[in-house]
């Protein structure tokens, strides 16, 4: 290997203008210990400010003579490899983030550094007089965020405060590098000299209890903390005096920290699959064998057993050199797939989601890391699961928009899982009984294959489903529904009852003057919560208590309107007030033993009737559930998003499909203002067919996706004016792009949000490497703009 002299890094914090491959020199000390991948310290900037950087070149090409040097290293090897790197600069280029934003989601939160400042003072600080010297002398060291508190100020008036006081030589300015969360160990003891005999050793004990330790230790040829002092019923202070007298030692061995696992639901090992199964089977077996990339669709109504199949393939891949991942939409459904994947895989499954502990995660993601574990279940950020190969990727309901990041960087899942099997020629099914209109348009095209199950697994027909016009019904809920409800529970079945609204009232206005009660940091409708009799804002958090006098007249005139899962909750349960209740919501969300306790109550039959938003719609298996009802089918129907009539079919789709799924056939109950409307019909009849072909000619008429990309950039700033003047001065820049369709700007839908006003350019174009580049050079320029200053731009690619 040559002599390491140079390295080429990204550094993290950088803007979009400075976002690119910066040469460093390596310190001789250094020069034998670096590699591609690994994290290191660098000065950056004018101010030298410490940073985090990784290293992605050595002894790269550099016009510049004068370099600076790093600093040091964070790790002692690398952290990514040479895949997960190239797979980070594919996010950098797919989403328009920067290169570190993309590392941030290769590597766990845990081994994430974090850089706190401290402030000393130096031998001349002594001769002068300040407050600032007198607070930093009280503390002989403290950190930028406690001396900040201790005056008062932000973090930023507090650097500027201290520039001159630093560059005088009065305060001495240092950098510590933390590790968010530490490797878990336990102390293993052993005896230290193997030469002595027991009773030799027992002659240096000077007391019962540390006899006991040592003939222990000397039996057992060495034991773990707790061991020890379960048998042998000593204290701790036994075991250091030991330490002390130098006759046992101790090393910390890691111990990796284990997610909760669901109470095992078992699936027979050799089950059957019936003939439409065991054909999509051998389909995709015979795709998953072949050593070419691969995409399959699997639509199958819902209930179609479409899990049994793709179960069939792991366990033929799993004995395969290569990791699998397996992904659903929601962390509330990772329980009951989780529990089907144990039973059948064991200590072979890993699972990765954003409601595990830091620490969860990061042990985890050293499992996978390491080969103990092969299969890895999740939701989206499963998908950067650290295998060396990945032979299989199975999205469930993939037609779900949660597979999309709305954080940066807003990746696709869909488009990260198509890069890694078009890079390691292996298997990816996209799962669904509703599936993603531009995913059946591709395999209608024969671009992905097209599997197709047309029969529930439990061989009963799909639910009847009764649509009933709410025009001029006043109440929630039906004569229909509430004699429908009636009928299943006194047959000791269970009920479905489905409001994408949480909270009580969803809507307060003054009677006297109009005014709508809107939260003072966004522009949107406060929403009553009858638990704790409040007000809130579901977009901020905003709350305030409960009141009659409207803000704006003053007069006791407010009228609480409107219904949401809590006030469906309080109706249904004055309606049959012997039944039990459970809500679904994210008011009421949890996960772990506490959710599961809930779903195997809800299976147990202990409670009767379920009302959810759309957490129920997606994957639950309630073979007792013989009736749904949809209380407010038209809700999403008329949002301003040209995915709109796609989202209403899919959630009535799938919530209807929860009906029927056991012995017995299910019934279901959609209520509707617009009965007539074709996305009801279609939904009623679970007629994807139907839909599909309205919405693919509509699409094509309108130029939406698949027939272009879309990319929306939106500006936030804390004045209207400044995000407007942004969001002009990128119109003026994307104006030549005769390629390219350009709407804009205009007011988002949500035009204030967290106090900050908002604007949005849509662009519809071809998506290509080309078109990409042109964009980027468009970001670029617009970055050194002055009316770029103070407004956060934010690019997202919409398939």
């Amino acid at each position: 290997m040559d002599f390491i002299e140079t390295v080429g890094v990204y550094v993290e914090n950088t803007s979009f203008g400075f976002d690119k491959n910066y040469t460093y020199k390596v310190p001789e000390y250094l020069a034998d210990k670096i590699f591609i991948g690994q994290r290191v310290f660098v000065p950056f900037s004018a101010s030298n400010k410490k940073r985090q950087a990784i290293i992605t070149k050595i002894n790269p090409e550099s016009s510049s003579k004068k370099l600076k040097e790093i600093f040091d290293l964070i790790d002692e090897q690398a952290i990514l490899n040479e895949n997960q790197l190239k797979l980070a600069e594919f996010i950098k280029e797919r989403t328009f983030c920067s290169f570190f934003d993309a590392v941030k989601l290769l590597i766990p939160i845990g081994i994430s550094e974090k850089i706190k400042t401290f402030y000393s003072l130096s031998e001349k600080a002594y001769e002068k007089d300040s407050e600032i010297l007198e607070i930093i002398a009280k503390n002989k060291k403290i950190s930028l965020e406690d001396l900040s508190k201790a005056l008062n100020l932000s973090e930023s008036k507090t650097r500027t405060k201290l520039k001159k006081f630093i560059d005088e030589n009065y305060i001495i300015e240092s950098f510590v590098s933390i590790r968010k969360v530490g490797d878990l160990s336990k102390n293993f003891y052993e005896i230290k000299s193997q030469d002595l005999t027991l009773e030799e050793l027992l002659s240096y004990a000077t007391s019962k209890a540390q006899k006991s330790v040592l003939k222990f230790l000397y039996e057992t040829n060495g034991a773990f903390e707790r061991d020890i002092l379960e048998f042998t019923s000593v204290t701790k202070t036994v075991l250091k005096t030991l330490l002390k007298k130098d006759l046992i030692i101790s090393t910390p061995e890691e111990v990796l920290r284990k997610p909760y696992m669901p109470n095992l639901k078992t699936l027979d090992k050799d089950f059957k699959l019936n003939d439409e199964q065991q054909k999509v089977y051998e389909n995709i077996l015979a795709e998953y064998r072949d050593d070419k990339p691969h995409v399959s669709l699997i639509y199958g109504v819902t209930g179609s057993g479409k899990t049994h199949v793709f179960l069939k393939l792991i366990d033929e891949a799993i004995e395969d050199d290569g990791g699998i991942i397996v992904m659903v939409p929601e962390i509330s459904l990772t329980s009951q797939l989780l529990s089907i994947f144990k039973s059948r895989y064991g200590s072979k499954v890993a699972i990765l989601h954003s409601a595990l502990s830091i620490g969860e995660r990061l042990d985890e993601y050293k499992r996978i890391k390491r080969g103990e574990a092969k299969i890895v279940i999740g939701t989206r950020s499963a998908v950067f699961a650290p295998f060396d190969k990945i032979n299989l990727i199975v999205m469930d309901e993939e037609h779900d928009d949660s597979y999309k990041s709305q954080s940066t960087p807003k990746y696709d899942t869909n488009t990260i899982a198509k890069y890694l099997v078009n890079r390691d020629k292996s298997l990816l099914i996209l799962s669904s009984a509703t599936p993603d209109i531009e995913s059946y348009a591709k395999a209608k095209k024969g671009i992905y294959s097209f599997n197709k199950i047309t029969k529930r697994f439990s061989k009963l027909d799909l639910p009847e489903v009764i649509k009933v016009d709410m025009r001029g019904v006043y109440d929630i809920f039906s004569p229909i529904l509430v004699e429908k409800i009636n009928e299943q529970l006194e047959k000791d079945h269970q009920v479905i009852l489905l409001i994408n609204r949480r909270g009580f009232n969803t809507f307060i206005r003054c009677e006297e003057c109009g005014e709508v009660v809107l939260c003072p940091n966004c522009s949107v409708a406060m929403t009553y919560h009858r638990a704790g009799k409040k007000l809130m804002c579901h977009y901020c958090g905003y709350t305030k208590a409960y009141t009659e006098t409207c803000p704006n007249c003053k007069e006791e005139s407010l009228i609480y309107s409107g219904a949401g899962t809590q006030k469906v909750d309080y109706e249904i349960s004055n309606l049959f007030p012997d039944k039990s209740i459970l809500r679904m919501d994210s008011d009421t969300k949890t996960y772990g033993a506490s959710f599961e306790k809930k779903m195997q109550d809800f299976k147990d039959g202990k409670y009767q009737i379920l009302v959810g938003t759309q957490m129920v719609a997606k994957g639950l298996d309630f073979e007792n559930v013989t009736l749904v009802g949809v209380l407010s089918a038209d809700k999403q129907m008329y949002d301003d998003d040209y995915k709109s009539s796609e989202r209403t079919f899919d959630l009535i789709t799938q919530v209807v499909g929860r009906s029927g799924r056991g012995k017995f056939t299910g019934k279901a109950i959609i209520q509707t203002m617009s009965p007539e409307n074709d996305i009801i019909n279609y939904a009623a009849n679970q007629d994807y067919e139907a839909f599909f072909n309205r919405e693919i000619k509509i699409r094509k008429a309108m130029i939406y996706p698949p027939f272009c990309t879309i990319c929306k950039i939106d500006f936030s700033a804390n004045n209207p004016e400044k995000a407007q003047r942004a969001a002009k001065a990128m119109f003026s820049l994307l104006s030549d792009n005769s390629d390219m369709i350009i709407f804009g700007p205009i007011e988002k839908r949500i035009f204030k949000l967290h106090n900050k006003y908002r604007y949005q350019i849509l662009i519809k174009f071809r998506n290509g490497k080309k078109q990409r580049e042109k964009l980027k050079k468009v970001f670029e320029t617009y970055y050194l703009k002055k009316e770029a200053r103070g407004v956060v731009m934010t690019p997202d690619i919409i398939k």
